[in-house]
């Protein structure tokens, strides 16, 4: 969603080019995204949406903060970093509304079953919190067990709102290597990943804009 979004398609073009380009482009797109965050009452800087401070993975913080991880997973940049980890406590509330996993605590759970930047006895705690909070949420159905979806108007399947990304947040948790399409658990880094941010004119292969 937004320049984060744009930022990850550029790592992932990176990743099979090696065209340094696109991670000097992913790196603006990113610092845009984090042009609109404001720092919550807690102090965890958040994407501002309209008069609302968002969190999530879907259009939040923890969406910004994940391609963050992605980015550098091929190239350190110490303010991103900081970034990152300024990001990182709007995902470890005690409560969020909805389970989803784009708009809710199915995705914080996943981020932060994936992210280096969290303190690991932050992280267990976090995770123990928010894997409660799912199964709070959680509902008979058909045997088994279902999620209700956006607003929790009803139970649903999917896998951005309801049981299916539920599941899948649950399994990066319990340590399985889970993640989304282009998100994965932990991002391979390419070859030329150790390359410093360009200062000159850039080699990659053709030029490469953003609009």
């Amino acid at each position: 969603h937004g320049a984060s979004g744009i930022a990850l398609l550029l790592i992932r073009r990176y990743a099979t080019t090696g065209d340094t380009a696109l991670l000097d482009l992913a790196a603006g797109a990113l610092r845009r995204d984090l042009e609109r965050c404001r720092a919550g009452d807690d102090g965890a800087l958040l994407v501002v949406e309209g008069k609302r401070l968002m969190p999530y993975v879907g259009s939040g913080s923890a969406g910004i903060a994940a391609v963050i991880d992605a980015y550098l997973a091929h190239r350190p940049d110490p303010d991103l970093e900081a970034a990152g980890r300024a990001l990182l406590p709007a995902a470890l509330s005690a409560f969020y509304v909805q389970p989803g996993l784009l708009r809710g605590s199915a995705g914080l759970l996943l981020h932060l079953a994936a992210t280096p930047l969290c303190d690991p006895a932050d992280r267990r705690r976090a995770i123990d919190r928010h894997t409660d909070l799912l199964g709070s949420h959680a509902l008979p159905y058909g045997g088994g067990l279902a999620f209700p979806g956006e607003q929790l108007m009803r139970l649903s399947m999917d896998l951005a709102t309801g049981t299916a990304g539920a599941l899948l947040a649950l399994g990066a948790a319990s340590g399985r290597p889970t993640g989304l399409p282009f998100l994965p658990a932990a991002p391979a880094a390419h070859p030329a990943a150790t390359a410093a941010p360009q200062t000159g004119p850039s080699r990659g292969r053709g030029n490469t804009t953003v609009q």
